[in-house]
């Protein structure tokens, strides 16, 4: 079965060219149950990082494509990548514990302990407005608190009615504990009224004051208090018949109501200021506070008391008090037993303690093999072990290792970038987005390091698609040494006027990209069937042949080779002749060609064509000319620097010897530029036409783009003319 993408548009500033915007071919990414892994290469600077830049939904960034028969775009809701950055971007292990540490064990836990803290906080959470709404209880500094003798009780409910904590702080085991060791009161005889009062008014200072009266009501000038309350109903009573003039009551004609009212409030006045302390907080927190609704009889009690001494009533409603208390108290506690036990918080906690009681170990593979490699590569200790708070914690030598800037890692550049990477792959294993990109994953790490992140990318992301952005030839080897087949090529170009997108790389070349024997194979027989120009064809192949004649301990060969591997040379050689005696071609070529380097340096290669349009091998076609390319380029510096200031060649032999030979004397102000400009060139750096540790025909000729290349042989030809007018060069 196989998933197709289709990316139909990308933009990101002005870093793809036009052909981006409305891309129609070279477009689609193939996906199957064997090639899970699409590698995109692309020489610097064709905008692989931007390409993961827009896939990540960059400000700025657009895309608009199909996966799998569904239209996605930078701005639909569903988002199918998971982007792994370069390693100038990783500066930080990102995510939680639970992001990376998949295994079962560990994976159980986590959800127990997220089941866990979101039934207690869903819990909490409703606890707190059920008291808040139906106890009166609604801040810590609540006077209710005084009233609820259990000190356990109080302190959990301290902390689920503080705005800042609701329950946070509280020790789980502590609440279960309570739970377990707490039973649910039946309470009976009681009326609903007097205890809805009492909860209305336990927040006050009602309650408080009437059950501190007590035989202090025996000192109080009642009359005050009783006449206080007297001209009170009758103020409301001239308020509420203020309409009529005469006394509904013994009907004395023409009253003055508002004189009447006057005089009352000013002797109420007179009354007030005669009252003392405890005469004030009565009628201020009690009888002024009980005007209406009043079950339980205070005022009644009161009374009694204000006008016949009689503390009896009084003693009655302080028990009734007190029982409607301890009714309270039981509902308090009743209601926090049955909310918890509603909600299984024991069942769910003793499951949780069951698999946290069990011995904290790696035992997922792929964090086993972090841990190993680690351990072998850095020499450093890589756990897990929970925390004071119960979390689990990745440690790296004692020190926690997510979210923590790199630079507090105490470790190497290639040591961050490895163990970044490798938690990063954990987490993109764990991902539920269909398709992993990952850019450029194994630059400036070693031959070790880029093995195992091979192994790495293969073991952990088996049944991910990816989209793996490189620049790098030994990544693809690696991937195809780790596992057979298990990957399709493509060339990423973004060039303006050349042949741009995603271009798919054909079988065929990609074994031959990946297996020197795999081309020599084709050497011999089927290349024949794609050469379009035997003389350009030969040319290009020189530094390989010569790579090969070495390594084969065909020292002849290699000689011959090398004299038309320097532009000082003259000597011709018969190149047609070294390629048969080296390869044992099935085939002959139509023509005997002997060439030299002068003949090299005289060849048009900027239109040189080796391959067929058509051929079957385009990344071999483009690789070829470009080595050409190169070639010409060496070999015209060395003659033209050569000849231009007289230069030893058996002494100064190589081309790096002879730029700097050619401007070592730094009084000339204009050497120092001359020896930075050659120097720098991609094309002229000897490695590049020298086979002999690397016998890949692809690499490094792949690694620039046409246009580059180019921009590079305009540049050096140019540079040689201007240092001598009188140099004749080839364009």
């Amino acid at each position: 079965m196989s998933t197709c993408l289709t990316i139909n548009k990308l933009k990101k500033d002005n870093i793809f060219c036009s052909d981006f915007l409305s891309l129609e071919n070279n477009n689609e990414i193939e996906f199957n149950n064997n090639q899970k892994i699409a590698v995109l290469y692309g020489p610097n600077g064709t905008g692989k990082t931007s390409l993961a830049k827009v896939f990540s939904r960059e400000q700025g960034t657009e895309y608009e494509l199909k996966y799998n028969n569904m239209d996605v775009t930078n701005e639909t809701e569903k988002d199918i990548f998971h982007v792994i950055s370069d390693q100038n971007s990783r500066n930080i292990i990102e995510g939680e514990e639970t992001d990376f540490l998949i295994g079962d064990n560990i994976r159980k836990e986590y959800e127990l302990k997220t089941k866990l803290d979101d039934s207690f906080m869903r819990t909490f959470d409703g606890l707190n407005k059920i008291y808040k709404n139906e106890y009166g209880i609604k801040k810590v500094s609540s006077k209710v608190f005084s009233y609820i003798k259990d000190s356990k009780l109080s302190a959990f409910l301290k902390d689920i009615v503080n705005q800042k904590n609701k329950g946070k702080r509280l020790d789980y085991e502590e609440v279960i504990n309570y739970i377990k060791h707490s039973t649910i009161v039946n309470i009976q005889d009681y009326e609903e009224e007097k205890l809805n009062f009492l909860k209305a008014n336990l927040e006050g200072s009602l309650i408080n004051i009437i059950l501190n009266l007590d035989k202090e009501l025996l000192n109080l000038n009642s009359q005050n208090i009783l006449e206080l309350e007297e001209n009170e109903a009758a103020i409301e009573i001239l308020n509420k018949f203020d309409y009529i003039n005469d006394c509904i009551v013994c009907e004395t004609k023409d009253i003055n109501t508002k004189k009447l009212k006057s005089k009352k409030n000013q002797h109420n006045i007179e009354i007030v200021n005669n009252l003392n302390d405890n005469e004030k907080a009565i009628i201020e927190n009690v009888l002024n506070k009980i005007k209406g609704n009043d079950p339980l009889s205070i005022r009644k009690a009161l009374y009694m008391i204000l006008n016949e001494g009689d503390v009896t009533e009084l003693k009655s409603l302080v028990h009734e008090i007190n029982r409607y208390i301890e009714i309270y108290r039981i509902e308090v506690k009743n209601k926090f037993i049955k909310v918890c036990e509603d909600a299984k918080l024991e069942d769910i906690f003793q499951e949780y303690s069951k698999v946290k009681s069990e011995q904290l170990e790696l035992v997922e593979e792929d964090l086993l093999f972090i841990q190993n490699i680690i351990s072998e590569s850095i020499d450093k200790e890589l756990k897990i072990e929970r925390t004071k708070e119960n979390k689990i914690s990745i440690l790296l030598e004692n020190e926690q290792l997510l979210n923590k800037d790199r630079n507090e890692l105490h470790l190497s550049n290639g040591e961050q970038n490895f163990i970044s990477l490798t938690f990063e792959l954990l987490k993109a294993k764990n991902t539920q987005k269909e398709v992993i990109i990952i850019d450029d994953p194994i630059s400036s790490f070693d031959s070790i390091f880029k093995n195992k992140i091979a192994y790495a990318i293969i073991r952990f992301l088996e049944n991910k698609n990816q989209i793996i952005l490189s620049h790098n030839v030994d990544l693809i080897r690696l991937l195809e040494h780790q596992k057979n087949n298990c990957f399709n090529l493509y060339l990423l170009n973004n060039t303006d006027g050349e042949l741009n997108g995603i271009i798919p790389v054909s079988n065929c070349e990609k074994k031959i990209l990946l297996s020197i024997p795999e081309f020599l194979e084709i050497l011999k027989s089927d290349i024949f069937n794609e050469i379009y120009d035997e003389k350009a064809f030969l040319i290009s192949l020189a530094p390989f042949l010569r790579g090969y004649a070495q390594i084969t301990l065909d020292i002849k060969s290699k000689n011959e080779l090398t004299k038309i591997m320097h532009g000082y040379n003259s000597e011709k050689v018969n190149i047609t002749h070294i390629y048969s005696n080296l390869i044992k071609p099935t085939r002959c070529f139509k023509n005997n060609i002997e060439i030299s380097s002068q003949d090299i340096i005289n060849y048009n290669v900027k239109n040189a064509k080796v391959l067929k349009e058509d051929t079957n091998y385009k990344l071999l076609k483009r690789s070829l000319f470009h080595t050409l390319n190169y070639l010409f380029l060496r070999l015209s510096v060395e003659k033209n620097l050569v000849d231009l200031y007289k230069i030893n060649t058996k002494k100064y032999d190589m081309l790096s010897k002879i730029i700097f030979k050619a401007f070592s004397d730094n009084s000339i102000k204009e050497n120092i530029k001359h020896r930075a400009f050659f120097a720098s060139k991609k094309t002229l750096l000897n490695e590049f036409n020298h086979f002999d540790g690397n016998m890949s025909v692809f690499f490094p000729a792949l690694d620039i783009t046409d246009k580059a290349l180019e921009k590079e042989r305009e540049a050096i030809l140019n540079y040689l003319e201007k240092l001598n007018p009188q140099t004749v060069l080839v364009y």
